[in-house]
């Protein structure tokens, strides 16, 4: 694997660790601050913005088993961004909602590395 993607890969699970742990923090909380929302935000876009990168580096085209499991994470993790964007008014509850499918998410990185790597 080429060093840049290398990187951008471990950029992505941080990202997506980080925006799933915070999205599970605010879900647990009556009221969050816009320090808070804005870390949840920019952690959202690293994920979102370096997975692309990546689809684009190493799965352009890509049709197997893993892009399947790979895609579904992507789709799981803009579906939690649009709603978390565009649900403000409720964002609790959205954030409860969300952690479920950024977790879900996670679990499909993981699965789709592990198959990349032949161990699945």
């Amino acid at each position: 694997m080429p060093i840049a993607a290398a990187l951008l890969l471990n950029l992505h699970a941080a990202g997506a660790l980080v925006w799933t742990g915070v999205t599970f923090f605010m879900s647990r909380q009556e009221k969050t601050d816009a320090k808070t929302l804005a870390i949840q935000m920019i952690a959202a876009v690293i994920a979102v913005a370096t997975g692309g990168r990546l689809w684009m580096l190493l799965h352009w085209g890509g049709h197997s088993p893993m892009e399947t499991v790979l895609k579904i994470g992507a789709g799981l993790g803009l579906v939690s961004l649009a709603a978390q964007v565009l649900l403000v008014p409720w964002r609790r509850r959205v954030n409860q909602a969300t952690t479920v499918l950024l977790a879900v998410a996670l679990v499909a990185m993981l699965i789709g590395h592990q198959m990349a790597a032949g161990h699945a």
